[in-house]
């Protein structure tokens, strides 16, 4: 599955397809996962809908309603415990950078239970580490990657409008405190380098060598 120009829509292709099925029937979409034979995608403005792709035609249904409007960011993964997360973006404006330029300021986590059709938000995340941006959202545990800080969100500048129309201007990358509701901006180690938007790698240690 896949998100895309024009309008942040959907194409998909299974094993042995020649093409990609575009789905032009919805747009505005911010992020996808796959569970269960079904996708799930996430709109920007927080909606969730479901995709089924087994039989001969899509089955699409909106499983949660909007949560609030376009000017913030959404995520959706499936945590290692085993509950799915919708992660909210707070952005505002920053009257210090370029005119129109965005940052994050705040971030929410909410269970989503897809049967009951219902999201409850959590205090936190306990012992894991949430990374967000324009790569996989992605969610580990501190126990296994003992350098990361637990209850922690690590974000990127994905921004669709700052990527495309401020590609000269610096990315706000950073890490949100959860429990203290804080954030500390981490410096690009080359701010020239703007073009293309920063994000998460997830190296393989077993085939490193």
């Amino acid at each position: 599955m896949l998100i895309h120009q024009p309008y942040w829509q959907l194409s998909f292709a299974k094993v042995g397809d020649a093409w990609w099925n575009w789905l032009q029937m919805h747009s505005f979409y911010a992020d996808c996962i796959y569970h269960d034979g079904c996708f799930y995608a996430v709109t920007e403005e927080g909606a969730i809908d479901m995709y089924n792709l087994d039989g001969p035609s899509v089955i699409h249904r909106r499983i949660l309603p909007d949560m609030v409007d376009v000017a913030q960011r959404y995520y959706i993964l499936q945590a290692p415990w085993g509950d799915f997360l919708q992660i909210y973006k707070e952005r505002d404006w920053d009257p210090e950078r370029p005119v129109g330029e965005t940052y994050a300021t705040a971030f929410e986590v909410y269970k989503v239970d897809f049967v009951e059709q219902k999201r409850v938000k959590m205090a936190g995340i306990g012992d894991y580490a949430l990374f967000t941006g324009k790569s996989t959202t992605s969610c580990f545990s501190v126990k296994d990657h003992p350098g990361l800080m637990s209850n922690h969100v690590y974000y990127t500048h994905d921004d669709h409008e700052d990527l495309f129309d401020c590609e000269d201007d610096p990315r706000d990358i950073g890490v949100y405190d959860l429990e203290n509701n804080s954030r500390t901006r981490l410096v690009d180690p080359e701010p020239w380098r703007t073009w293309f938007p920063p994000i998460w790698f997830t190296p393989n240690l077993a085939k490193a060598g």
